[in-house]
């Protein structure tokens, strides 16, 4: 058995996919890189008063640049084990995390 399957968007009513499907590791994996991701978004959001999507959208911007990504391809619900562990890497560098780091450089 495999073991692998992917959720779904809440209140989609084609049931759109929040990403590739993954087995019990890869999505371990993508939990560990929203728990370092996600806070990044959300200090913005508190930081600089603004909505959530637009939180979330600079912040996939940026990971993306630190990923060297195309922005359009850059969501953690497409990541393989190995892009995962890369989000984990680059959002919990001290730097990453320092909130004196000036605006620009963090998502």
């Amino acid at each position: 058995r495999c073991d692998a399957y992917v959720g779904t968007h809440k209140n989609s009513k084609d049931h759109k996919p929040l990403g590739r499907l993954a087995n019990a590791e890869l999505r371990g994996m993508r939990k560990a890189a929203h728990r370092a991701f996600d806070p990044l978004w959300r200090r913005k959001m508190e930081r600089e008063k603004i909505t959530k999507n637009a939180a979330r959208a600079a912040a996939y911007r940026w990971l993306a640049d630190q990923m060297t990504l195309d922005k359009h391809a850059c969501h953690i619900g497409d990541f393989d084990l190995d892009q995962c562990r890369k989000v984990v890497e680059v959002c919990t560098k001290p730097e990453t995390r320092n909130p004196t780091q000036p605006k620009e450089a963090t998502a």
